[in-house]
């Protein structure tokens, strides 16, 4: 490398380093910005929220099927009208307290299992004759008896996809959310590092627009002392003014361009637009990245891009609602079956059944139950709308396929085109700034004219901005390229799960 070459690269990099203020504020890095969008991003908190809504939906859907244990205690007295002996009416009364408990299970096949059990006692009186005031005493009656029911679904409701359905798509769609949120943090680093170089390189070409303004400005100054001296002309300082116009207006635009990259970057870091313009960064310019051949990025980014497998898990989400909802489509067909003991005694009777042979008394029942739909209902179009939905969501995984394939080419097109473009660029700036230089160098002796120095410096100026676009559009499709294979969060080793414990971003414009 030349001696000139070595200065104009120390020249590029002083460049990408200059502030336009001098009162310069902290110069944030590439970390600095990643961390405060990631902190202060509304989206980030967004994304965490639905994981835990959805984290959630998959406690509750198992909690559905975790057993229950119902309880039920009652008293009463209950007063009434009977007929004596001897045909007058009469008055009876009946006092019962009664308790009882069930527990509820329910199988991964559908089977639902009922097991009570219940105690009561209870004491009639009566007074038989009215002529009496004597009253009779039935009581107390004491019983007790325990229950097995079974209900087993032969149609609806048969099998694991009604049972275990629901929980099957809540755990989809708690993976969807992840894989969600990723994607999503994966974006708010990109937008991140993006601004970053925007920002950078808004600096640069502002710097560079202000060097050629200021060195317009000293040739004007010079051409007007040389025509007052009388060795000068005034075409020499008509020109050296109009390149100083041209200088003023493209300063102008700089600055407009670094206005709009600092309120860029202050929109993701949460900072207010009045004080986008005190936001400055740290000039990094890595080494060049070795990207791979087009194919394999894109085998990369269908193995490996979040935004694909949230889809993926979307869909086995909408293939679980749409087998529930297929299954509640069906007619009702269930069999049932009932099994009881239960005993009655008196405190006559303590010690034994009050049942011959000392036994409990035992009761069965076995049924059927049948229902069916008198015509399309809303089981049936709850059951269209999941087949749609399904059908949707694998349309929309295919079409991000496609997308990112095709994302994924032309980012790696655009890399390569940067990349042959800096070193183009980096090329034209050296032969650039050796032609103004030997312009200057001559003009002090008279060997040239203005409008060739003007039109050399022109020439550099141009060179030096394309040289700052073609590495910031480089380094900008590294950093695309990354998230469109999945690996920028772990080049830059965030993970999802350390992000949760970040506190809430305040939103109040703070410093980042």
């Amino acid at each position: 490398m030349t001696r000139r070459a070595l200065r104009l690269l120390l020249l590029l990099s002083s460049l990408l380093a200059a502030a336009p203020v001098a009162a310069q504020e902290r110069l944030l890095t590439e970390a600095d910005v990643v961390s405060s969008v990631l902190e202060a991003s509304p989206d980030a908190r967004a994304a965490l929220a639905d994981v835990r809504a959805a984290e959630a939906a998959v406690r509750g859907a198992a909690g559905a099927r975790r057993p229950t244990l119902s309880a039920t205690g009652s008293g009463g007295h209950t007063e009434l009208l009977a007929s004596s002996i001897g045909g007058a009416i009469v008055r009876q009364q009946t006092d019962s307290l009664s308790l009882g408990s069930s527990a509820t299970i329910q199988t991964d096949l559908g089977t639902v299992v009922d097991l009570g059990l219940s105690s009561s006692v209870s004491m009639r009186t009566s007074n038989l004759n009215p002529a009496s005031t004597m009253l009779n005493v039935v009581g107390p009656i004491y019983s007790t008896s325990v229950t097995l029911g079974l209900r087993q679904p032969l149609v609806r409701g048969a099998g694991d996809d009604a049972s275990l359905g629901p929980l099957r798509q809540a755990r989809a769609s708690a993976r969807a959310a992840e894989l969600t949120r990723h994607d999503t943090l994966s974006a708010l680093v990109r937008d991140a590092l993006v601004a970053h170089h925007e920002l950078g390189y808004a600096e640069a070409t502002y710097e560079v627009g202000r060097r050629a303004r200021d060195l317009a400005e000293q040739q004007r100054d010079e051409a007007r002392a040389r025509l007052g001296l009388g060795t000068g002309s005034r075409i020499d300082v008509l020109r050296t003014e109009s390149a100083l116009a041209t200088a003023e207006s493209n300063l102008r635009q700089a600055s407009a361009q670094l206005e709009r990259a600092a309120v860029a970057l202050a929109a993701l870091l949460g900072v207010s637009s009045e004080r986008a313009p005190s936001l400055r960064v740290a000039a990094e310019e890595p080494p060049a990245a070795d990207v791979a051949p087009s194919g394999l990025l894109v085998e990369r980014a269908i193995g490996a891009s979040p935004s694909l497998a949230a889809l993926d898990a979307q869909i086995v989400a909408a293939r679980e609602l749409e087998a529930t909802r297929r299954d509640a489509d069906q007619v009702q067909l269930d069999l049932t079956a009932s099994l009881g003991a239960g005993v009655v005694f008196n405190d006559a009777s303590l010690s034994t059944f009050a049942l011959p042979d000392g036994r409990p008394a035992w009761s069965g029942t076995v049924g059927l139950e049948l229902g069916l739909p008198l015509g399309p209902g809303d089981a049936h179009a709850a059951r269209e709308q999941a087949s749609a939905q399904l059908e949707a969501a694998i349309a929309r995984r295919e079409a991000r396929a496609r997308s990112l394939a095709t994302d994924v080419a032309s980012e790696r097109a655009s890399w390569q085109a940067a990349s042959e473009r800096t070193e183009l660029a980096r090329a034209a700036l050296e032969s650039a700034s050796a032609l103004a230089e030997a312009e200057r160098a001559a003009l002090a002796l008279g060997t040239t004219t203005t409008l060739a120095l003007v039109q050399a410096q022109q020439d550099e100026e141009s060179a030096a901005l394309t040289l700052l676009r073609a590495r910031a559009d480089r380094r900008e499709s590294e950093i695309r390229l990354a998230y469109l294979t999945g690996s920028l969060l772990e080049a830059w080793g965030i993970t999802p799960e350390a992000t949760r414990a970040r506190p809430p971003a305040s939103g109040d414009g703070g410093e980042p």
